[in-house]
């Protein structure tokens, strides 16, 4: 036997639980949406909270294109909170917020089960404080959903193993179908995961057999539901657009990236800093030691974690945060040194207090100098503004010219969440309203109708001259 189930032991989740939203929803109402991905999702999401619920399956790009780039579910939970928040910030933020939140508590508990509780408190500390679970757990992106269902389908998973509970082994495969829902393919990580648990816990061939069937009835069947409401809704099957849309093109697409396969690895030594190095060092520990705990979980996080980067490398298109599904696995790595070497009696007290007073600290801060977390991104800045002011003069569906020099994918998305307008590119004269990236007096024939820092949006009036006074801010 290599895991067992532990006695029973006070929790030190509410500690945890703390840190996480002290660190994750600290100045949430400063935030502006900044990736490319993350605007574009939002946009997506706002046209789906026009649409009655039954026609979620069909989602659009803001030109009015099909969008089969990548399956529903966040998008469906982004345009939930659009309905019920609006087209703000705060809106598309909240999600993946909650989810990262939620993934602190799941990592803690399955952490617990497979060890003890101190080695829960490590790995749920260590997740909070890598930099890039924090950066992403604050986007609208679909990493902090998946990361979720992850972390959901293997608690579920070790539930069912341990206590033989089948009805766990039905909840563990929607777990994994609504993660598949999410962003396709990565969740498959879990299966070989969920394998190298079965054989750790060494149960029998029927009962793991049980166990294996049922959790894939529970991850077909949704997935089967889904199909046919798409099909019946559009006419076509997801599942095909996706491989000809996403699935094919990362495949054989070819970028900057296309050529280097140590692509991922090379990114996990940039960006998972500090705790890279006790991840490494994990195996110098467990091999060491008499203790077979160890070297199960060992392997575990192995799995978890080289996993996603071998088979990311395969694919053609690169993105760097396709490996921050990895953050789970590097925090049950990086904690095996503190669990086997860092065993003091009072240990876990300390660690407890310590998320308390680290959490005060932040709070502290953030109500007294917010600029500390603030990072300057003035065209984002500027439409975040935008959204949170009353523009009568705009209304949906017209066109707004870009003279930033925003990126048109981006711009178009952000144009369209916060204005709900389109946008034209290469500032046509024609559009009725237009943004420039000066202060001062409007060009000729505009009205401004408001201005922020960096940024002007200015209304197209007819060829007759307005005294200066008759400018508007708002």
């Amino acid at each position: 036997m290599r895991l067992c189930a532990g006695p029973r032991t006070p929790s030190y989740l509410p500690s945890v639980l703390f840190l996480a939203i002290a660190i994750l929803w600290l100045r949430l109402e400063d935030i502006t949406l900044f990736s490319v991905d993350g605007v574009v999702y939002s946009a997506i999401a706002k046209l789906l909270a026009q649409k009655p619920i039954w026609q979620w399956t069909q989602m659009n790009w803001v030109d009015g294109r099909l969008y089969n780039d990548h399956p529903p579910l966040m998008k469906w939970v982004l345009a939930a909170s659009i309905r019920l928040f609006g087209s703000t910030s705060l809106a598309v933020v909240l999600p993946p917020v909650v989810f990262s939140t939620a993934t602190v508590g799941l990592l803690y508990q399955t952490a617990k089960e497979l060890w003890d509780d101190r080695y829960a408190l490590y790995s749920a500390i260590i997740l909070c404080l890598t930099p890039p679970f924090i950066r992403d757990g604050r986007n609208p992106m679909l990493e902090p959903p998946l990361i979720f269902f992850l972390c959901l389908a293997l608690y579920l998973g070790i539930i069912a193993m341990k206590g033989r509970r089948v009805g766990y082994a039905w909840i563990a495969g929607w777990a994994l179908a609504a993660g598949w829902l999410t962003k396709g393919p990565p969740i498959l990580i879990a299966a070989p995961a969920l394998t190298w648990l079965a054989f750790s816990y060494d149960l029998d061939r029927p009962t793991a057999l049980r166990l294996a069937l049922r959790s894939t009835l529970g991850f077909l069947i949704p997935l089967f539901v889904f199909e046919l409401w798409h099909h019946s809704a559009s006419g076509h099957w997801f599942h095909d657009d996706y491989f000809r849309a996403q699935i094919a093109p990362a495949a054989l697409e070819t970028t900057p990236q296309t050529a280097d396969t140590l692509f991922y690895f090379k990114d996990v030594l940039t960006r998972q800093w500090p705790w890279l190095l006790p991840a490494l060092l994990s195996p110098l520990f467990v091999f060491r030691s008499a203790e077979k705990t160890g070297r199960a979980v060992f392997f575990l996080g192995l799995i978890l974690w080289m996993g996603p980067l071998i088979a990311f490398s395969f694919f053609q298109k690169k993105s760097s945060w396709y490996a921050n599904l990895t953050t789970p696995a590097l925090a049950l790595l990086a904690a095996i040194p503190f669990q086997m070497k860092a065993s003091g009696r009072n240990t876990k007290k300390l660690l407890a207090r310590s998320c308390l007073a680290l959490g005060v600290i932040l709070l502290f801060l953030g109500a007294t100098l917010p600029s500390l977390f603030r990072y300057p991104r003035p065209a984002e800045e500027f439409f975040h503004s935008i959204g949170q002011t009353e523009i009568p003069a705009l209304t949906r569906g017209v066109a707004v010219s870009d003279c930033v020099g925003l990126d048109v994918w981006k711009g178009s998305s952000l144009v369209y969440y916060y204005l709900g307008a389109r946008l034209i590119a290469n500032c046509d004269p024609a559009a009725p309203f237009r943004i420039e990236s000066a202060k001062g007096t409007p060009p000729p024939n505009f009205r401004l109708l408001y201005q922020d820092s960096h940024f002007a949006l200015l209304q197209k009036v007819p060829l007759i001259s307005y005294p200066s006074h008759d400018l508007m801010r708002r």
